[in-house]
């Protein structure tokens, strides 16, 4: 696996908490967006990427969008708008 496949750690805690807050939204237990998924992350595993405990491949990330019916695309662009439209660089 390259590096370059994980995303970074201060992105993946924005990331979480956004999967998290829209998990919540929808009424889902982390065991029911799992199966939603067809157990192809488990329980365990989502709640670590929610907590930023484990690094969240972009791979994984795009999977647990689709199961939540989030574009990606618009994550990012929560991520741009919130957290980096007055950085410099």
């Amino acid at each position: 696996m390259e590096k370059n496949e994980y995303l970074d750690s201060n992105l993946n805690k924005v990331i979480g908490a956004i999967l998290k807050r829209e998990r919540e939204k929808q009424g889902l237990s982390l065991e029911e967006l799992s199966i939603r998924m067809n157990n192809k992350i488990i329980r365990q595993n989502l709640h670590n990427y929610e907590n930023a405990k484990t690094r969240l491949r972009l791979s994984r990330f795009l999977l647990i969008c689709e199961a939540l019916h989030l574009d990606p695309n618009e994550v990012f662009e929560e991520i741009n708008m919130k957290y980096f439209k007055d950085a410099k660089l």
